[in-house]
């Protein structure tokens, strides 16, 4: 029974969000325009000064006391015709004075900006420092502390920052925007045991005694021990958001050469683990240096692991900052490559920090090249199929993703977003589309042009900022070709081609004749792409006849005049257009194309074809497949999917009793049945759900990939198999790399829905638990709350209130999914005690959702009696 009062509260609340729109709306989803009145479109801030170096003296008495003490000497040059204020980001921070030697100045600053006026014209040409003293004390977003606790008996306390997008102005002020260049030096004074980390060279290290500040009596201060101070300089300029500081204790080796040092700051006891994941750095700068045309061109280059990041790692110059479960054991890498992330990151020290984005719209330059350097790594690492199988995901990444039409749905390059954040997740993502559309490019221009032209685009634009046009600009240059309707329909605009295409014989005119369509949304603001798409028949003696399609509209067709009925047709086998493909053909024709095509594409796309005629051979085919040592994963995966596609559960089944030699065709095979098993009725869905059980059991039981164990107790909870509990409850307690065997266990914990396990989920979305278990946790006590709602609404309740940045947004989305009304009220007095735009959009999004779903029937729950 809810009380008419606080249904009348929750009515309006809900109009009052309905009414607020974007208001209300969380800051990941939100139109960029949806407050009333305010332009659609995101702009860059100009800096109007000319930022030239920042001097941070940092202060850090105590590692377990979330705050510093930083002095900061900014130095700027006026523009034209001179200025007599500035304005900084500077956000939460407490300033106590600013001074400059230049002119008298006055400051205002509300909690977001500062603000600083001359007492007189600072004249164009005339150097200005500008000297602020303030106090930086657990902000929400940027600089994160994690103390020591009780929950990690021996971790030492450790601060790191992350800047990217616009957090650096938490804990110095500065123009926080990628449009502007300055070289930072950073004098950190920390607790004595303690290794700082940060940009550029480190000059010097020097014991010193720290003491309190004096009382005013005269008496000498008390000291508050011997303290060490670290003195970096980077003195290449880099935009604000690069500049890093860490601060903790580590197993440090250097991966490095006699030119360039390469230090690898690893947690405490994991130093053998250094060189095996690291240990070919050396040889990706150089890989890099010569796909580039540029050398490495930072001092040094630093790989740090940090407790409780963000993300998976960011490229700060010349020290990249990873999660430290980036560091894998020999058990770990026996399912996980962590070579790709490594690639990422070292291929920003060129994209994203020697060049970098103007602006937030622009930041696929960034992104698309570091995801594209995972690719050339590989390819570089492991040959030719190695390059095509990343391509492949990128390609399928995109073609799961970018399905959205304009003008609802921003393309890849697009001004229309609220917050910065919101440019890395979109649907037309700059990771996967925009490493796709480099690939293409690729394909399109040629070899030489292409790596001519990224040499170039380096030379030409180094230590400075960029836009998607420059890019284009120095391709065209370089190649000669016109490139604007490339980058018109590929960058700016949403979504990707989808292509049926018929293929038929005609034995009386021994004709081949292709007909294909673009399938996907076509109108007004969402016109049929235009490109070639190469198409190759195969003959029964091994030579192949080529043509094009040419797509000017919404339709293409190729005739072909054959001797001979081709052994099958293998359209755009080289990947060069980001177009899904589907063939209808001879069945035939696509069992020997799935085999033996020409090109990983090819066989993947063949088998996809085969699912979708569901011809009765293709389960057994696909078996095949999965079985073939000699194939790569990336087919044998799609021949899994096939027989998802199919419902076959025989093969599947097979599949995971046979234990293919891929662990990837092990797990997905497991997901698979799972999600067949799960869904047949009747009698002879139980007894399926039943041997599936019993497989997933077994294979746990003996399987050495943690990937494949996590997926065997998540298909344990998908079919909904109470009998195997106390295994479930067991593994909730079995530490495994990159903690997935305990994240399955939660899944499933979730997902069979016995009492006993909600004490297991509680538990794990404590400190205790590590950040990226902490999610799955929450998402158990969620499924689980019936069985104590008040244990379940504290547990996500403290995670809102107070745990770092991606842990809470987990919480976030829990407490909506409680549907608990007690969230209102910890959410409206969240809102109350924000000081921070970007956190209170956040919290009033996940207000906005919790007061919709409020009142509506948890899954699987009758709705509530009035």
């Amino acid at each position: 029974m809810r009380s008419g009062n606080l249904m009348n509260r929750l009515a309006a609340l809900l109009v009052m969000a309905t009414a607020l729109g974007g208001l209300f709306a969380p800051a990941c989803l939100a139109e960029p325009g949806a407050r009333a009145g305010q332009d659609p479109l995101s702009y860059p801030r100009h800096p109007l000064v000319d930022y030239r170096h920042m001097r941070l003296n940092i202060l850090i008495p105590d590692m377990n006391t979330r705050k510093m003490e930083v002095v900061q000497d900014l130095t700027f040059m006026p523009p034209v015709g001179g200025i007599d204020q500035v304005t900084l980001d500077a956000k939460l921070m407490d300033i106590r004075s600013v001074e400059c030697v230049s002119a008298p100045v006055a400051f205002d600053h509300d909690g977001q900006r500062l603000v600083v006026r001359f007492d007189r014209r600072i004249a164009e040409g005339e150097s200005c420092t500008i000297t602020t003293t303030y106090t930086v004390t657990d902000p929400p977003f940027g600089f994160v502390w994690t103390p020591e606790s009780p929950s990690w008996p021996g971790r030492p306390a450790q601060v790191h920052s992350k800047g990217q997008p616009e957090y650096n102005s938490y804990w110095f002020p500065c123009h926080d925007f990628p449009n502007d260049r300055l070289t930072t030096e950073i004098i950190a004074t920390v607790p004595g045991s303690f290794e700082v980390v940060s940009n550029g060279r480190l000059l010097s290290v020097e014991n010193r005694a720290v003491t309190t500040a004096g009382d005013g009596s005269g008496a000498q201060p008390p000291s508050l021990g011997m303290y060490r101070r670290f003195h970096w300089l980077q003195d290449e300029p880099h935009v604000p958001y690069l500049v890093t500081l860490v601060v903790g204790r580590f197993d440090v080796e250097d991966v490095g050469t006699p030119r360039l040092a390469m230090p690898v700051y690893a947690p405490i006891g994991r130093r053998d683990d250094i060189r095996p994941n690291f240990g070919r750095t050396p040889e990706m700068i150089r890989a890099f240096e010569g796909f580039f045309g540029t050398p490495y061109p930072w001092h040094r280059y630093a790989q740090v692991m940090v407790h409780n990041y963000a993300s998976g790692a960011t490229e700060n110059t010349s020290a990249t900052s990873f999660v430290d479960t980036a560091i894998w054991s020999a058990e770990g890498r026996l399912d996980h490559d962590p070579e790709g992330l490594i690639a990422h990151e070292l291929a920003h020290q060129w994209f994203g920090n020697l060049v970098t984005c103007r602006s937030w719209e622009h930041i696929w330059i960034n992104e698309a090249w570091a995801t594209y350097g995972e690719a050339l790594w590989f390819g570089h690492r492991d040959g030719p199929s190695a390059y095509d199988a990343h391509i492949l995901r990128e390609f399928a990444s995109v073609f799961s993703q970018d399905t959205g039409t304009a003008p609802d749905t921003p393309g890849m390059v697009s001004k229309k977003f609220r917050w910065p954040r919101e440019v890395f997740s979109k649907s037309a993502s700059p990771y996967a589309k925009g490493s796709s559309v480099l690939h293409m490019l690729r394909r399109r221009v040629g070899e030489e042009a292409f790596f001519r032209g990224t040499a170039e685009f380096l030379r030409r634009h180094r230590f400075d900022q960029v836009e998607t046009s420059d890019f284009q600009a120095v391709m065209e240059e370089i190649s000669g070709e016109s490139l604007g309707l490339f980058f018109s329909q590929w960058c700016d605009r949403p979504g990707h081609p989808v292509v049926r295409a018929t293929i038929e014989w005609d034995g009386s005119s021994s004709r081949l004749a292709i007909s294909a369509e673009q399938t996907q949304t076509i109108n007004g603001d969402n016109p049929a792409f235009e490109f070639d798409l190469p198409v190759a028949a195969r003959m029964p003696d091994g030579s192949a006849r080529g043509g094009t399609m040419l797509f000017r509209g919404r339709r293409a067709s190729l005739n072909m005049d054959l001797a001979a009925p081709p052994a099958w047709v293998e359209i755009d086998p080289g990947m060069t257009v980001l177009a899904n493909v589907t063939s209808v053909a001879p069945a035939e024709w696509l069992h020997r194309q799935s085999r033996e095509g020409s090109s990983l594409s090819s066989r993947i796309q063949a088998i996809r074809s085969l699912a979708a005629l569901k011809d009765e051979k293709t389960p057994g085919l696909c078996e095949v497949v999965v079985f073939d040592q000699a194939e790569h994963d990336v087919v044998k995966l799609e021949a899994v999917r096939a027989l998802r596609r199919l419902s076959s559960v025989g093969v599947l089944e097979t599949c995971v009793i046979g234990r293919p030699t891929s662990h990837a065709a092990r797990e997905s095979a497991v997901d698979a049945l799972a999600h067949v098993a799960s869904r047949r009725q009747g009698d002879a869905g139980d007894r399926g759900r039943a041997r599936a059980a019993a497989m997933f059991a077994r294979l746990y039981a003996v399987d050495p990939s943690p990937k494949v164990r996590s997926a065997c107790l998540r298909g344990l909870g998908a079919v909904r198999s109470v009998e195997h509990l106390p295994l479930v409850l067991s593994a909730a307690a079995t530490d495994s790399p990159g903690d997935r065997v305990r994240q399955g266990a939660l899944r499933a914990i979730g997902d069979l829905g016995d009492a006993a396990g909600l004490a297991v989920a509680l538990a794990l979305a404590g400190e205790s638990a590590h950040d990226r278990t902490r999610p799955f946790a929450f998402d158990a006590i969620v499924k689980l709350r019936r069985h104590d709602p008040d244990a379940a609404f504290e547990a996500i309740r403290a995670a809102v209130v107070r745990c770092p940045d991606r842990t809470r947004r987990a919480a976030g989305k829990a407490m909506i999914d409680l549907a608990d009304q007690r969230g209102v009220g910890v959410l409206e007095s969240l809102i109350a005690q924000s000081r921070d735009g970007f956190e209170r959009d956040m919290l009033e999004g996940w207000l906005s959702d919790l007061v919709k779903k409020i009142g509506q029937p948890s899954e699987g729950e009758p709705a509530a009696a009035d």
